[in-house]
């Protein structure tokens, strides 16, 4: 899946991207079975191509084909995943009610919707058809036929079981690779995963070797995809109510900062008439003042000119 360029940084879930997976697997499918061919015919331990390893013709009817390849694999993988499915329905029925309860306007129907248009049409084909086929193809069909002539059948399905844990580990490399370090989280995660997949690996394989079906195993990793895709869309809607509510706090915010800036304007234009009415009280302060110094200046010269009269008419008496 990492040969094509790019794929280290482009995302799982993108068309492009599981398009080129799906070319990936379906070459190393065709690969792995010629590969087990030439294996098989050059030890002398089966003469079966690859078509006859389906054994489609085991059971004597169709009912019974049904009952023991699909009704009780299904049932099985129902009681083994109780734990997640009782989970994923609480989880469901909660998410979904407590935020139509509580914004019964902005969380409708669309919004279900919506999530649900993330599961697009491709990558319901790769959860649900094409990675449980050629998983099970590969790590049960093919390898448990190479092991087993070799090996016990417990032995054998332990071994493939390990592989196919391990090869889900591919998540945490690509995350090594592109970023250089460790993370606890990630770390803890991926363990947590192939320790999952190698115990499902384990009981499909034990599964395939009861029946010599593929199919049966096939029905329980899509069953296992399935799971993985409902929980996915209750996480997602989760995650867009919270989103909504983020939304709407940060609206009211906004609305009350447009309220606070509002008033800052309010205050400001009242300080800047303020400041206006001052400059003009000043300007008439300005010319009052002028006003006087000319009526001062009448006076004065008023004096001056009375007091030259006066003086003119005390010289005239004299004389």
């Amino acid at each position: 899946m990492y040969i094509w360029p790019g794929a280290l940084t482009s995302d799982r879930n993108h068309p492009k991207t599981i398009k080129r997976n799906f070319v990936s697997v379906l070459g190393a499918s065709f690969i792995a079975s010629k590969v087990m061919t030439i294996f098989l015919n050059w030890h002398d331990t089966s003469t079966k191509t690859v078509f006859q390893y389906i054994n489609l013709h085991t059971y004597q009817s169709d009912w019974d084909l049904f009952l023991y390849c699909v009704l009780y694999p299904l049932l099985h993988v129902m009681i083994l995943f109780i734990g997640p499915i009782i989970n994923d329905c609480g989880l469901f029925i909660q998410t979904y009610l407590v935020a139509f309860k509580s914004n019964p306007v902005t969380f409708s129907i669309q919004l279900i919707l919506l999530q649900l248009k993330q599961l697009t049409q491709i990558v319901l084909i790769r959860n649900l058809v094409v990675a449980p086929l050629t998983e099970e193809f590969i790590f049960r069909g093919i390898m448990l036929s190479v092991l087993t002539p070799f090996w016990s059948k417990g032995t054998s399905a332990l071994v493939s079981s390990f592989l196919f844990g391990l090869m889900h580990a591919h998540h945490f490399f690509r995350t090594l690779l592109l970023y250089g370090k460790l993370n606890r989280d990630d770390a803890f995660k991926t363990i947590f995963q192939c320790i999952y997949t190698t115990l499902f690996g384990l009981y499909a394989s034990m599964a395939y070797l009861r029946s010599e079906q593929k199919r049966n195993a096939a029905i329980g990793s899509s069953v296992n995809f399935a799971t993985a895709a409902v929980t996915h869309l209750n996480d997602g809607v989760a995650q867009t109510y919270l989103n909504q509510r983020k939304l709407d706090s940060e609206a009211k915010q906004l609305v009350a900062n447009i309220d606070q800036f509002s008033r800052s304007i309010n205050q400001w234009v009242t300080l800047m008439n303020n400041f206006n009415d001052s400059l003009k009280q000043l300007g008439d302060v300005e010319n009052w003042a002028k006003c006087i110094e000319n009526d001062m200046n009448e006076v004065s010269s008023i004096l001056e000119y009375v007091y030259k009269s006066y003086n003119q008419t005390g010289t005239e008496n004299e004389t």
